[in-house]
């Protein structure tokens, strides 16, 4: 399936992320795909107020199966069976989030204002 389709079950196509590509837009990604799902409530790890007991655990499967079937399996080697898909999520964010060129960038400004400012 080409980047840009949707998938009735999986929603908006998302390349599996990489460990190589930008993760912050993968991220924002995979969160705009767990909202066209119905899922984006099981990163905050809170049920919603009125929301079966049955319901919300179905939604944690399938919001960590949504997940998982966006990394590439070297990725996924980061990710235990028995996390949730918050815990799966913060995961991510602590290996690959300091890793983004972007992320970089945005160090090294605040370096750089730092050395001004002294």
């Amino acid at each position: 399936m080409s980047k840009g389709k949707m998938n009735a079950d999986l929603g908006p196509a998302l390349k599996p992320f990489d460990g190589k590509d930008d993760f912050t837009d993968w991220q924002r990604m995979m969160k705009n795909v767990l909202i066209q799902q119905d899922l984006d409530d099981a990163l905050s790890g809170e049920k919603p107020t009125g929301m079966t007991d049955a319901t919300w655990t179905k939604v944690l499967k399938k919001a960590k199966s949504s997940i998982e079937i966006h990394l590439t399996r070297s990725v996924r080697s980061h990710i235990t069976e028995k996390m949730t898909a918050q815990e799966a999520w913060e995961k991510l964010e602590n290996v690959y989030m300091g890793k983004t060129v972007s992320n970089k960038l945005f160090l090294n400004d605040e370096l750089f204002g730092l050395r001004l400012e002294e």
